[in-house]
């Protein structure tokens, strides 16, 4: 939680935004986290299943699950610099 944030609940009532949607967003972010750090637990586990001596470096199954990884689908494409 921000100090920013911390503020926001510890100021009068008439200055935030409500304590509690505060903390219910903090919650709602952690299980957000929470998902995602379990979802690429999961993928190195399987991984390191089909691979527990070798790297998996041009695996066809291996590179197919990088592609299909939920994870990656969540995250934003990376930017590209307008010159």
């Amino acid at each position: 939680m921000s100090l920013e944030e911390i503020g926001d609940i510890l100021a009068s009532p008439a200055a935030t935004r409500g304590w509690s949607r505060i903390v219910q967003d903090r919650i709602d972010a952690l299980r957000l986290q929470a998902q995602r750090i379990n979802a690429t637990s999961d993928y190195l586990e399987h991984v390191l299943s089909h691979h527990p001596d070798a790297p998996p470096d041009g695996c066809h199954h291996y590179e197919s699950l990088i592609f299909e990884t939920p994870a990656a689908a969540t995250e934003p494409p990376p930017r590209t610099r307008v010159k």
